[in-house]
C-alpha cells in the first residue's frame, strides 16, 4: 500500500449488532446527552425505557429518542452498539454512522470497550472485593430468565469491588469481563446478594424500590483522536 492509494472496504452484515438503522424517529423525550462527537455519542439511559424496539414500527424506546435527536441536527443515523436492560440506568455508547459502528461493535467483541457499574445488593459482602466466575445460560422454564448453568451456557466472569454498607445492603463498583443478558443480576443473586429492586431474581422483592443497578461508565477508544 502507497500514499495517495484508495481502499474500498465493503461492509457485511455480520459486522453490525444492528445491519440498517430503521428506527422510528420519536422526539417526545428528550436526551441527556453525556459525550457526543461526528462519530458516535454516549447517551444516559433512564431505567424503565428500552434501549431498542423489538418491532420496526415500535416507538418509545431509547434508540427511537437518539435518532429524533440526530434527525432534527444532522440527519444521521442511530445504530445500538450494546444494550442495558429496561430496568437499569446508564451510559450507552451509540454510533452515529456505518463506519463507527462496526469499528465499535469490533471493539466490543475484542474487549476494547470496558464498561462500569454500581449497584446497591441486599446484605453484607464478606470480602472487600472479588470476581464470580459463574456460566450462565437460559432458563428453561421461563423465557425472559437466565440462570447459572442454565441451557446453552456461556463463561461470564464479573469482577466487583466494596464501596459502602448500611444497615442492611452494600454498594459495589462492578466491571464485565463478559457481557452475558441479565450476567450482573443472575452472578449477585447466585452468591446471596440479589441487587435490591430486582423483580426477577430478587426473592424478597415487594416493589418499594427501582432496580439499584446503573451502567456508570463506558470506556473506548475515541474514534476521532484514537485516544481512550
Amino acid at each position: 500500500m502507497y500514499a495517495g492509494d484508495v481502499v474500498t472496504m465493503r461492509l457485511l452484515e455480520e459486522d453490525f449488532v444492528t445491519p440498517i438503522s430503521s428506527y422510528v424517529s420519536d422526539v417526545r423525550q428528550p436526551i441527556d446527552v453525556l459525550y457526543e462527537n461526528d462519530d458516535l455519542l454516549v447517551v444516559n439511559k433512564c431505567n424503565g425505557i428500552k434501549t431498542h424496539p423489538n418491532s420496526p414500527l415500535e416507538d418509545g424506546t431509547l434508540m427511537n429518542y437518539v435518532q429524533g435527536y440526530l434527525a432534527e441536527r444532522s440527519h444521521e443515523n442511530a445504530y445500538m452498539v450494546h444494550r442495558l436492560d429496561e430496568a437499569t440506568s446508564g451510559a450507552i455508547l451509540v454510533a452515529k454512522n456505518p463506519m463507527a459502528a462496526v469499528l465499535l461493535n469490533a471493539y466490543l467483541r475484542d474487549k476494547t470497550i470496558k464498561r462500569s457499574y454500581v449497584a446497591r445488593v441486599t446484605g453484607h459482602l464478606e470480602e472487600a472485593s472479588g470476581t464470580i466466575r459463574l456460566p450462565i445460560g437460559l432458563d428453561p422454564y421461563h423465557s425472559r430468565l437466565r440462570m447459572v448453568n442454565g441451557v446453552e451456557a456461556q463463561d461470564a466472569v464479573t469482577h466487583w469491588r466494596l464501596i459502602e454498607t448500611d444497615s442492611n445492603s452494600s454498594l459495589v463498583a462492578i466491571e464485565l469481563q463478559t457481557g452475558r443478558t441479565h450476567q450482573i443480576r443472575v452472578h449477585f443473586a447466585a452468591i446471596g446478594h440479589p441487587i435490591v429492586g430486582d423483580s426477577l431474581y430478587n426473592q424478597q422483592y415487594n416493589g418499594d424500590a427501582r432496580l439499584m443497578l446503573h451502567g456508570s461508565e463506558v470506556g473506548f477508544i475515541n474514534l476521532s483522536r484514537k485516544q481512550k
